[in-house]
């Protein structure tokens, strides 16, 4: 909402072959308009032409990286095509031209905020269970005063003693403070939420998380930091794994290397990100700091400043004096420096540097040596299946790679001042000299992979949801221990066993990896076959498409009925209560599916925070724990102090038989039982500070399927029972002792019986 109040309210329209500036309230389907970096796009609109145009889409879909948008279509999903761009999103880079397909009331985004004004609600399995509850103790109260009064009739009482009899037996007997408890015990186990920084929008939410038996949560910035950060470099043939904290690098290799300081360099200088230059961003942490360009280069720039701290020194020293930008035609970034001759011990020989970075392919392809132990060697047929070795062993631990190589110029055929043409290339870009890689993953969060393991003792289904390729989704879910030690996926074990894939027995494997493709041509009856089969379960390469059914008319035409999840429908096919994490606006059709709707908090979209029931304040999913565990511990509390409060009804039905068979005076009267009712509160509620007992998270959650009476008969017939017994012997005593003793009128034997 706070995107939408900042729209720019002109826009550059083209009509009747005229330009003119006109309000965006004012945009009609069929306008054509100029968008320009930095403006927030004013309706949804289709891009008939582009100049390198990329959008923000965090607005829309929670994703950090801008998108490039172009004028081809290259998928049928609308949100994932790249010549459409949405109302709210931002455009990040160059300029576009678009013509307008629907406006406001009518574009994505507002059929999203329908749906979330449309949303249906459901009594929880808490809520029906105190209602059958409340239910079979009324009818038992009935029933009782029923049987008092035929007694009191039968013994000759007047008719009119015999109602109120009736009637007080019924009020004995009903449950008066049932609703004050559940809203005490929610209203505490809000509090202690609130310090885990899980801050509660709707109460019910409470409870289903304590019966949840399902999880489906995405992998960025749910499990994972998301923000790449360099975990392996391979260089000297050697494969050495980055250890980075905070503060420091504890990485332990020899950083002393010569093909280390030369690769370093050459990802300094071929490498267009920086942190923000203002004090305050300067004063934070390397990791903490603030960057200006995509997120591969600011990990390599945020883990060299660790390792050597000298970055802008280094680019200081080599002045940048030409640059060919990466793009998807080259596959590749090129930059050409001014050499310093620190850098060459005296050697004046060579006045630029090339540096390059790239796709694996192109690179290899364009090197003609290779720097090993500070040593050129050429690159053959050796080398070449080393390094191929190295990045396919760096795929296969789910981690995004880039390769760089640089050339140093002779200063005969490149002096100082040459001018390097951009339109005709006048340098080499052949015969290069391969330096190394540099591998990237999002890191799981410290806190995760504890979570899981304790999630899975519960008897929780975790299911992980991402849009990456399988290869990065298996690493991650091993990571984080979705998939356990142990565990093979069907292709895990042909590799192991050499034999096809479709020679595995699926019923060997305990985990498995769907694509969304896969996903997306399954039947419901397979999906649930899935769910069944399978303990430890990753969706990758999911789209919202796949997240979401959506319901599409002809192209670039959305229809209004309203979408729903695959996942979140599945997965409440198998009994379960499901939560679903979000983050992105287009989350919001599959979390209203699910039971529990957790939302981050700093990377939630505003409409996404919406259409949840928790909020994750500091995105910290290991958070969500403590919810599960004290949504359990509120049915426990809830239970005893149900029990605890109806304790009194035998006492009080059996001191009055007793007096109504023996025709000794009533002990109390109707604002004696309303007191001891209203003093039962206080030890109810007390009952609500209980402790979590140490096999809480052990137990299977609850099936909601299998929905009972919250209070267990048996356990308050053999609690009341004993406790009762005492009670009325007691009561008694007291009653009598004080009328025998000292005579005392019936109002004050009544308060000694009380007491």
């Amino acid at each position: 909402m706070d995107t939408m109040k900042n729209i720019n309210s002109q826009v550059f329209v083209l009509r009747n072959g005229e330009k003119k500036e006109i309000d965006t309230k004012d945009l009609v389907i069929g306008d054509i308009i100029e968008i320009n970096s930095g403006d927030i796009i004013p309706a949804d609109i289709r891009i008939i032409e582009s100049d390198d145009f990329k959008v923000n889409n965090s607005s829309l879909t929670g994703e950090s990286e801008s998108q490039s948008r172009t004028t081809k279509f290259t998928n049928e999903n609308p949100l994932e095509t790249e010549n459409l761009v949405f109302y709210s999103t931002v455009a990040a880079e160059g300029t576009a031209t678009g013509l307008v397909i629907r406006t406001r009331n009518h574009t994505i985004l507002d059929n999203i905020f329908k749906s979330i004004r449309n949303q249906t609600t459901y009594d929880t399995p808490l809520i029906k269970e105190i209602s059958q509850s409340t239910y079979s103790i009324t009818r038992i109260a009935i029933i009782l005063g029923i049987f008092f009064f035929v007694i009191a009739l039968s013994l000759g009482y007047p008719l009119i003693e015999s109602i109120i009899l009736l009637i007080v037996v019924i009020i004995v007997n009903v449950p008066k403070c049932l609703s004050i408890t559940v809203t005490i015990c929610l209203s505490l186990i809000v509090k202690r939420m609130a310090r885990k920084n899980c801050l509660v929008r709707k109460l019910k939410a409470i409870e289903l998380l304590g019966s949840t038996s399902i999880m489906c949560m995405d992998k960025n910035g749910v499990l994972t930091q998301n923000q790449l950060a360099v975990t392996h470099m391979w260089f000297d043939n050697k494969l050495a794994q980055v250890d980075i904290s905070e503060k420091e690098d504890l990485s332990t290799f020899d950083k002393n290397s010569s093909t280390f300081l030369d690769l370093t360099r050459c990802t300094v200088l071929c490498n267009r990100a920086d942190f923000k230059q203002d004090s305050e961003n300067l004063a934070r942490s390397i990791i903490e700091r603030e960057c200006t360009g995509i997120s591969s280069e600011i990990a390599v720039l945020k883990y060299i400043e660790l390792s050597n701290g000298n970055v802008n020194k280094v680019r200081q020293e080599n002045p940048k004096v030409y640059e060919i930008p990466f793009n998807s035609a080259n596959k590749y970034q090129l930059s050409i420096h001014e050499m310093h001759i620190n850098n060459e011990s005296g050697d004046n020989s060579h006045s630029y540097l090339l540096v390059m970075r790239g796709g694996f392919e192109q690179i290899m392809e364009r090197c003609s040596t290779i720097s090993i132990d500070g040593v050129d060697l050429e690159m053959n047929e050796y080398w070449r299946a080393a390094c191929e070795h190295a990045y396919s062993e760096l795929g296969n631990l789910g981690e995004r790679t880039m390769t760089f190589c640089d050339l140093r110029l002779p200063a005969k055929e490149y002096p100082i001042g040459y001018s390097f043409d951009v339109d005709e290339v006048n340098f080499p870009t052949e015969n290069l000299r391969f330096l190394g890689l540099v591998g990237m993953s999002d890191p799981p969060k410290r806190a995760i992979p504890d979570m899981i393991k304790k999630c899975r003792s519960a008897g929780i289904k975790m299911i992980m949801v991402t849009g990456d390729n399988a290869v990065t989704a298996k690493a991650t879910a091993r990571a984080v221990n979705i998939i356990s030690n142990g565990s093979e996926t069907i292709e895990d074990i042909a590799d192991r066993l050499g034999i096809p894939v479709e020679s595995v027995n699926s019923s060997d494997a305990k985990a498995c990896v769907i694509q969304g493709n896969d996903l997306h041509n399954k039947s419901p009856e397979e999906i649930d076959a899935l769910l069944n089969n399978y303990t430890e379960i990753i969706f990758a390469r999911i789209s919202p498409r796949d997240k979401v059914s959506i319901a599409e008319g002809k192209y670039g035409i959305i229809a209004k009925e309203r979408l729903r999840s695959m996942l979140c429908l599945a997965c409440q096919r198998q009994g379960g209560i499901v939560t679903m994490t979000g983050e992105g606006t287009n989350d919001v059709p599959a979390l209203q599916q699910a039971s529990v709707k957790v939302v981050m908090g700093i990377a939630g979209t505003n409409t996404c925070k919406q259409a949840g029931d928790i909020l994750l304040v500091d995105d910290n999913f290991a958070s969500i724990l403590t919810g599960v565990e004290q949504g359990r511990l509120l049915f426990v509390n809830l239970k005893k102090s149900i029990v605890y409060t109806m304790t009194s009804n035998i006492a009080k039905i059996m001191s009055l038989l007793i007096c109504l068979l023996t025709t000794v005076p009533l002990a109390w009267g109707i604002i004696t039982v309303l007191c001891i009712d209203f003093i039962n509160i206080t030890g109810a509620i007390s009952l609500a500070y209980e402790k979590a007992e140490t096999d809480i998270m052990k137990r299977p959650p609850r099936n909601p399927k299998n929905t009972r009476s919250i209070v267990v008969f048996s356990s308050i017939l053999l609690a009341s029972s004993f406790i009762g017994i005492i009670q009325v012997a007691t009561g008694f005593f007291a009653y009598f002792l004080i009328m025998i003793n000292n005579s005392y009128g019936q109002q004050w034997v009544r308060i000694y019986f009380f007491i």
